[in-house]
């Protein structure tokens, strides 16, 4: 089909590298501490930090106590002096990221914490914030892949002028090379009248994380639900014969000669949520059979990139893989 029209304009911080240190704890603490960065960095509407902990200062005070990896310490459970960091975001609210781990010494669990009204208060360097509206989508879990030894990483933020979108990915270059963590910070698009002022998060780290069925068989979108509490949400899209339309069609369109390229949508299967409830912007599914950097149009423009089984807005420049 025809390459689709953009509904936002993005700002993007991409083909980013943290190089192998010889310490797999020191190389997640460094992934973490240049995605931070970069999320302050954008040019329209970057997040703002609204307090943190470095293990030793704490404060909901503005200041961002992560300046080296020194600062980034996992605690080994609650109670524990550790560090944490609280993000403002335009579209979404406040997200935490507290580090407090089963295993701390492999800083490969984080909490992470929303709250979609902005409402969090508190916070030391034993404690984290806390806020009346929160919701907790990791649990001291996985943030990257599991793997512990050291290797490089690979770095890709989007970020919409409006300051609404956020995604984060994250390539691991290790013994398990491949895409290792997916999230998105977003609010959603043509949302239902009902569902008002609609925001969504993720954060998958696994392997595939881009996957189709990654998506459509659980529901790892989460969102604010009127009028409170939140919704899991399925990613859903164009499909028949128990399987989505991007699987079904693994080649090009024997009339056009071109790929499919399925524009993608949220629904809840929960009791009082359920219901086809918003699409989502700029993110669509494609055939497998494409690989990942694959650019699109074919004049190497690169306005679009395929990663895994799906296709996003690019900024011209060549994906880098390794």
């Amino acid at each position: 089909m025809a390459l689709p029209a953009l509904d936002k304009t993005w700002q993007y911080n991409v083909n980013n590298r943290v190089t192998s240190s010889g310490s797999g704890s020191n190389d997640k603490k460094a992934v973490l501490l240049a995605i931070k960065n970069g999320l302050k960095a954008f040019a329209s509407n970057p997040w703002t930090v609204a307090g943190s902990s470095n293990s030793s200062l704490a404060g909901l005070d503005g200041v961002d106590r992560w300046s080296t990896i020194s600062d980034i310490v996992f605690g080994g459970g609650t109670g524990v002096a550790r560090s944490w960091i609280l993000f403002n975001q335009v579209g979404v609210g406040q997200i935490l990221w507290d580090l407090v781990s089963p295993n701390p010494a492999d800083a490969l669990n984080m909490t992470l914490v929303w709250s979609p009204g902005s409402l969090f208060t508190g916070g030391t360097i034993s404690a984290r914030p806390t806020a009346t509206d929160e919701t907790v989508y990791l649990n001291q879990g996985v943030w990257n892949n599991g793997q512990t030894n050291s290797y490089e990483h690979l770095w890709y933020l989007w970020h919409s002028t409006d300051g609404h979108m956020t995604r984060i990915l994250v390539r691991s270059l290790g013994s398990i090379m491949g895409f290792t963590t997916f999230a998105s910070f977003e609010r959603p698009k043509s949302p239902i009248a009902q569902w008002t002022n609609p925001k969504t998060i993720s954060w998958f780290a696994s392997t595939n994380v881009l996957g189709t069925t990654t998506w459509t068989q659980s529901a790892r979108i989460r969102g604010n639900k009127p009028p409170s509490g939140v919704m899991n949400m399925f990613v859903t899209c164009e499909g028949w014969q128990t399987q989505t339309g991007n699987i079904r069609l693994g080649l090009p369109n024997d009339l056009t000669n071109e790929y499919e390229i399925f524009p993608l949508a949220l629904a809840c299967e929960e009791v009082g949520a359920r219901g086809r409830h918003s699409e989502l912007f700029d993110r669509w599914l494609v055939t497998s059979s494409l690989a990942d950097g694959d650019t699109m149009p074919s004049d190497n423009s690169r306005q679009f990139v395929v990663i895994e089984d799906h296709l996003f807005s690019w900024n011209g420049t060549v994906f880098v893989l390794s």
